[in-house]
């Protein structure tokens, strides 16, 4: 099929996780792919407090699922070959590197999903 061999890959699947992986060490059996990969997210994290201020934080990728069910094959909508700061990422983590600027602007620019957390029910406790 002329694919090339250890790469890095990213998938997207068809309810929209992505996952960034090394193909070297995925295998694939009764359409699920397993192996070592990393989930790609950016969580944007807005928290209203008791008194009504908001605070906004952030979440990343911090490690690397070691020899588990990734995805169906069935369920990919997307598969190709990481880019440059895909790649970074998926080593860094693997060597226990924090993130770098760059790439958590990539997982917000590509991946962010904005998670509401209201306090003010709790006002009274």
């Amino acid at each position: 099929m002329g694919r090339e061999y250890y790469m890095i890959e990213v998938v997207e699947t068809k309810n929209k996780k992505s996952f960034i992986f090394d193909n070297s060490i995925v295998n694939e059996k009764n359409d699920i792919l397993r192996g070592s990969f990393v989930m790609l997210f950016a969580n944007k994290i807005i928290r209203k407090s008791k008194d009504g201020k908001e605070s906004i934080s952030y979440e990343y990728p911090t490690n690397v699922f070691e020899n588990m069910n990734m995805c169906k094959v069935s369920n990919i909508e997307k598969r190709r070959i990481a880019n440059e700061l895909e790649n970074r990422l998926y080593n860094g983590l693997r060597n226990n590197m924090s993130l770098s600027d760059d790439i958590r602007k990539l997982l917000r620019n590509n991946y962010l999903n904005i998670i509401h957390v209201d306090n003010m029910e709790n006002k009274d406790k």
